[in-house]
């Protein structure tokens, strides 16, 4: 039977409960999704080029290609892809160690696999920014499992989430279904030179103002600078993935700030959080490593 990666989601972690268990429903998500184009394949459909500007998306779902429908004559078996989550922090093993921990669980569930070629291990970096973690961490870990799980596997990173040109149209959805004249796209931010231009380069195609959680320009200023300008409703999308302390924090300074200016309309989203659509973007990042 043709041989399929195992995916491991690697997410920043945390001691906040919410953070891991939102990571492990877009794992959920993302498994029933890669589902669909394992059984494509499975059966031989063809399947259509994606542009990276065009999501997976279809009214609302991933755009599977047609394919035959597969009965119990065709012998085929069809077994659910091997998905887990991991993280960098907040465990008590490291992330190399959560790999090769991985990689004999899938060699265990590897039986109906062709086993003549490395079984292979693609790690899923979920993440908004390319930053230390994304650029150093995660790099470093694979490489030291990689060296202690040996020739028996081939392990491998996707382009991190936010690379995908899908989550402009995410953020434009949410953005469109709360009215406001002006947005805020609020990132942690970083000290590290042109560590924000990927924020400030997004802000500006969303028509948006950035501002930091961590460095400045801050939340309070952006709102000063619009509240100048005489504008009198304004949105704050938090750039963050999951919900979690630095989320729960930013929503009691957007109450705080709701009293200092009074006259404002103040709304703030949630972040972007696990769905389905989230899931999508996932998928076809994982789809761009040759199989």
């Amino acid at each position: 039977m043709q041989s399929f990666p195992a995916y491991l989601l690697v997410f920043h972690g945390s001691c906040d409960r919410r953070p891991q268990e939102a990571a492990r429903g877009l794992s959920r998500f993302f498994c029933q999704r890669i589902q669909y184009f394992k059984l494509a394949s499975l059966v031989g459909a063809k399947t259509t080029t994606v542009e990276p500007e065009e999501p997976l998306l279809l009214n609302g779902n991933l755009a599977i290609p047609e394919f035959y429908d597969v009965d119990e004559a065709s012998g085929l078996e069809l077994n659910s892809p091997t998905v887990e989550v991991a993280s960098l922090e907040g465990s008590s093993t490291s992330l190399h160690e959560q790999i090769v921990d991985f990689g004999h669980q899938f060699w265990t569930a590897a039986a109906n696999l062709d086993l003549s070629a490395p079984l292979r291990i693609l790690v899923l970096p979920l993440f908004l920014l390319q930053g230390v973690h994304v650029m150093e961490d995660i790099p470093s870990e694979v490489a030291l499992a990689q060296q202690i799980l040996g020739q028996s596997f081939q392990v491998e990173i996707a382009p991190h989430l936010g690379s995908h040109p899908g989550l402009y149209r995410l953020i434009t959805e949410r953005m469109a279904a709360v009215p406001a004249e002006a947005w805020i796209l609020l990132a942690h931010g970083s000290r590290r030179p042109h560590a924000n231009w990927a924020i400030e380069a997004l802000s500006e195609r969303l028509g948006a103002v950035p501002a930091y959680w961590s460095v400045p320009p801050s939340l309070e200023t952006r709102l000063s600078e619009l509240v100048g300008l005489g504008l009198k409703k304004i949105a704050i999308f938090p750039y963050f993935l999951f919900r979690g302390t630095v989320t729960d924090a930013i929503a009691q300074r957007v109450v705080d700030l709701s009293r200092q200016f009074p006259n404002l309309s103040l709304s703030f989203t949630s972040p972007l959080e696990a769905s389905p659509e989230l899931a999508d973007l996932l998928v076809e990042l994982a789809r761009r490593i040759p199989q």
